[in-house]
Order: structure tokens, then C-alpha cells, then sequence
């Protein structure tokens, strides 16, 4: 518009950036007449300013576009895959004022009304309205993934599968992925042995230290298959702990040449699916992974998981926990024999204990959690038949 642009002579430019269609986005320190925010949308010359054509690209272009007012109107800010804190997403647009927004296909989005923290909601389509989900001008953080991640673990110079993402034993400035630390982790090329071996298995990442592989995601469900295996060597006793925890694989031994995928599910709540690999044992010290693969399945509708444990083959009921995030009290509901008292113990992300105790036999059990630190925690609950492994959020 002509007057925000004779009202930009007069504004200091504070910083910019370039998205990735190539329009321009200003951050200006003072307002001018004709200038109503902080940040000016410069649509690059020759796109079409229309919001159907914007959606469009949008789409094609991978970029996911929010808008102020309902149908797709008002004040629209367009945003790449990443995860953006309150802090970050006031300075692009309005907060609490988030009320339509314009998903790429294949992209999983989800919407806090804390900063990265409290209510929130998953969504992987379009949504005109917010308010038809009861979330209409409630969103201060947004976290954008992808429905599908597909990684091939190897060197730097070995083939990567078409459509996967190369992953070495080293961190690069992916804000996608990262391991929680790199040392003893090697990578090896095995070359083509034999017609079995493609580019995704001919390559793999090995180690005697248990090593965790984590992947920004919005929150949600996945399924995840994870292979085992080295072309050159066999190795025993693998395993995967998925989400502290949450899912522990039952240990797999593999020849050389062959290679054994694990599929399971897991919950992710923190926006951060890890992944900790680790040898159990036996005749050989390495675990050894050539590739990796994360899907959406469903957002998480309510607090409540079904937990797999490989290690004894049963099936573990749910536990509801809520409120989660929490502040004071979490409420856990899970089945026990009548009368039974069960026993408890609470970890910190790094798997320190923090607290312990024991569940009388009245339901739900309330934890105190005011003591504890702003994070994330894994409860382990022991029961008679079972033991229950859930994570939680104290805000």
C-alpha cells in the first residue's frame, strides 16, 4: 500500500528475513502513520497477492499460512517447518488472535495457548474457523513437522535412499534432527555386497554407547520402524528405548546381510520424539542401525497412552494422567487388583530420580509435583502384574 510505504520512510529498520516463496518480511522499531504493526509483508514482484493464489503456493511451497480472522481474512503470516515459542510468534503476528490457517499436504501442525505448553490441538488439513474446535483466538506457540520422516543413517559420501533424509554420526545445523551427543558413534559403508544390499542398508550407524536420536515433531502419535543390521557383521542384543521410556523393543540379534525392522507406536507431547539406541549384551558390544522412519498416525485427543512392553511380551493398560502439563497436582488413573497398593518413582529427562513413594488403593492417585522444576519426567508406576512408564510436564 502506498501510504505504508511513505510511512516506511520515516521507521528504522530493526531486522528482516526472507521466506522461503521470496517475500520479504520487515520488522520496523517505530510505527509511522499508515503502519498498524511491527512486522510489513513484501509479496515478491510478479506473485499474485491473491489469497486463493497464496494458498496455492503455499501449498506447493511447503509453507504452512495463519490468518487473523476467520475464511482465511485479515492479517496472514506465512511459516516453515520449525517451532516457534511465544516469544518468537508474537513478534509475527498478534497473540491469541489466530483464527483460520492454510496447511501444506503431508505437514502436521500443532497449536499451544501456553508458550509451548498448556491446551493444545494437532491439525493436518485446512481449518477455516478455529472456533468449530473450540480454539478460535487461543493460540501463543505453533509447532509445524511433517506427517512422514524418512532417515538413512550412513557416511557423508554414501548413497542416500531417494526421498530420505542423510543422517552421520555427526550434528549438523538440521533444526529437524540432532543426537543428544555424537562421540562413539561410527559410520561405515559396507558397498554393494551383493544384489540384497540397496542404499539404504548398505550404509549404518554403530556404537557400544547408547546414543539418542531425537526429531522435532509436532505432538502426536507415530509409528516408528527402526532397522537393525550391518552388511559386514552380525551384532546381538539391540534395543530401542523410545521416548524415556515409553517403549522399550525387545532385544534383536541380526546375521550378516540381514536386517530386522521394529515397528511400534509412541506418543510424543513435548514437540520431540527421541530415540535411544543401546546394546544389551552378549556375543558382540554394538548396536548397529541402518535407517529410520517416523509416520503420523492421530493427534492425541486425551491424556491417556497405551504403553507396549517388548521386554516380557504383554500389553499394559492405560494410565490417564491429567491435568498434563501440570502445576500442582497430577491425577493418574490405571487398573490395579482391588485394594492393591502400588509403588512409584519419578525421573528427570536425564533419568535422575527425584521422588518416589507409594499409591494407596484410592483412585485417582495424586502426585505433588509443586516442588519439582519446570520440564519433563517419567513416572514409573510398580504394580503386582505390571509397571506402567509415563511422561508428564510440569509447567
Amino acid at each position: 500500500e502506498v501510504n505504508t510505504l511513505n510511512a516506511l520512510r520515516n521507521a528504522k529498520v530493526d531486522s528482516y528475513f526472507i521466506a522461503r516463496n521470496n517475500d520479504l518480511y520487515v520488522k520496523i522499531m517505530n510505527r509511522g502513520e499508515g503502519i498498524h504493526n511491527n512486522w510489513i509483508h513484501f509479496v515478491r514482484a510478479g506473485r499474485n497477492n491473491n489469497n486463493n493464489a497464496n494458498n496455492s503456493n503455499n501449498r506447493r511451497n511447503n509453507l504452512v499460512t495463519i490468518y487473523q480472522h476467520c475464511n482465511q481474512n485479515g492479517r496472514r503470516v506465512t511459516l516453515g517447518e520449525g517451532t516457534y515459542n511465544t516469544r518468537e510468534f508474537r513478534n509475527l503476528f498478534p497473540n491469541n488472535s489466530l483464527s483460520s490457517i492454510q496447511i501444506p499436504e503431508g505437514f502436521v501442525v500443532t497449536l499451544y495457548d501456553g508458550d509451548l505448553s498448556g491446551s493444545t490441538v494437532t491439525l493436518t488439513n485446512n481449518n477455516n474457523c478455529l472456533s468449530n474446535i473450540d480454539f478460535n483466538e487461543k493460540t501463543s506457540s505453533i509447532q509445524i513437522g511433517r506427517e512422514r520422516y524418512l532417515f538413512d543413517f550412513g557416511t557423508n559420501n554414501s548413497p542416500v535412499q531417494s526421498g530420505y533424509t542423510r543422517v552421520t554420526n555427526t550434528n549438523n545445523s538440521s533444526a529437524t534432527y540432532r543426537w543428544s551427543r555424537t562421540d562413539g558413534i561410527t559410520a561405515r559403508d559396507r558397498g554393494a555386497v551383493n544384489n540384497r544390499i540397496n542404499n539404504l542398508n548398505r550404509d549404518l550407524l554403530f556404537s557400544e554407547e547408547g546414543r539418542t536420536f531425537n526429531v522435532n515433531v509436532a505432538n502426536g502419535r507415530y509409528r516408528v520402524r527402526v532397522v537393525f543390521g550391518d552388511a559386514a557383521f552380525p551384532h546381538d542384543e539391540q534395543q530401542v528405548n523410545a521416548e524415556n521410556g515409553q517403549k522399550f523393543t525387545n532385544p534383536v540379534s541380526t546375521k550378516t546381510g540381514q536386517f530386522i525392522p521394529k515397528v511400534f507406536d509412541v506418543d510424543v507431547l513435548d514437540g520431540v520424539l527421541s530415540l535411544k539406541f543401546r546394546d544389551r549384551g552378549g556375543n558382540d558390544s554394538n548396536w548397529a542401525v541402518t535407517s529410520v522412519r517416523l509416520d503420523f498416525v492421530s493427534p492425541l485427543t486425551n491424556n491417556s497412552k497405551r504403553i507396549v512392553t517388548e521386554a516380557n511380551n504383554t500389553l499394559v493398560s492405560s494410565v490417564v494422567m491429567y491435568p498434563n502439563p501440570v502445576s500442582e497436582t497430577l491425577n493418574l488413573n490405571f487398573p490395579v487388583i482391588e485394594n492393591e497398593v502400588t509403588n512409584y518413582k519419578v525421573m528427570n529427562i536425564e533419568g535422575r530420580e527425584v521422588d518416589s513413594g507409594i499409591f494407596l488403593k484410592a483412585r485417582p492417585a495424586k502426585l505433588n509435583v509443586s516442588k519439582l522444576s519446570k520440564g519433563i519426567y517419567i513416572i514409573k508406576i510398580v504394580a503386582k502384574e505390571k509397571t506402567y512408564i509415563e511422561k508428564f510436564v510440569v509447567k
